[in-house]
């Protein structure tokens, strides 16, 4: 897992935790990106982390609501994924 993917999660972790939302579950894929998957009431969220960038895929059941990637990490905001 390249150190860069692991700070960028970090800062996205901080920034769940000052808006007091759980933690996600940590996962990877390759040895680029930290995934991270996550639910919030009805909605499931699939976040991939890399250098600096952020994507994500939000699902309510097994219906695909919005898929968003190449974000930067400084515009990390939980509410712009719903």
């Amino acid at each position: 897992m390249e150190d860069a993917a692991i700070d960028t999660a970090q800062e996205i972790l901080n920034a769940l935790q000052r808006s007091n939302y759980a933690p996600p579950e940590l996962s990877w894929h390759g040895g680029d990106a930290v995934v991270m998957l996550w639910s919030v009431g009805d909605m499931t969220y699939a976040i991939t982390v890399t250098d600096g960038e952020w994507e994500y895929v939000a699902r309510r059941g097994h219906r695909q609501l919005r898929i968003e990637d190449s974000l930067k990490v400084d515009r990390f905001a939980i509410g712009d994924m719903r």
